[in-house]
């Protein structure tokens, strides 16, 4: 999966995880209030984290 990233986006670069806990300071969504999303919260839904029951 690295090669097809590397691949499809010469020069890509993560971005360090402490900046997806920086606040957005004009988002709201359905699981925070105003001005206490984070980027992580707006780019991943909370959803990817359940797990369907077997």
């Amino acid at each position: 999966m690295a090669r097809e990233i590397d691949a499809t986006y010469p020069g890509y670069r993560p971005i360090p995880p402490e900046l997806g806990n920086e606040v957005v300071p004009d988002v709201a969504m359905d699981t925070v209030s105003m001005g206490k999303a984070t980027i992580y919260m707006c780019l991943f839904s909370p959803k990817w984290t359940w797990v369907d029951p077997v």
